[in-house]
């Protein structure tokens, strides 16, 4: 990918689901850091130690699936609010 980035061809490079210890360790050894790392985030699972790494490095945090969770509780919200009318 690092090639790639170089000619051109690419315009960022990106990695998902990288731990804050192995991203660390792909930062300090690759010729070409990651750009973006794409964790799941959201209000239930905030991921702090991982974003601090990310900040420390430069990478960009990209959420994965932040609503389900919220539309979940949604979906559990209103179902107990429909069962209630009947």
């Amino acid at each position: 990918m690092e090639e790639l980035y170089e000619q051109g061809k690419i315009r960022a490079i990106g990695v998902c689901n990288f731990y804050p210890d192995r991203l660390a360790d792909l930062c300090l050894n690759a010729k070409i850091k990651p750009m973006v790392n794409q964790i799941e985030i959201h209000p239930f699972f905030q991921q702090q130690k991982a974003i601090e790494v990310m900040r420390e490095f430069g990478v960009q945090p990209e959420a994965w699936g932040p609503f389900a969770i919220i539309g979940f509780i949604l979906l559990i919200f209103f179902e107990k609010r429909h069962n209630n009318k009947n």
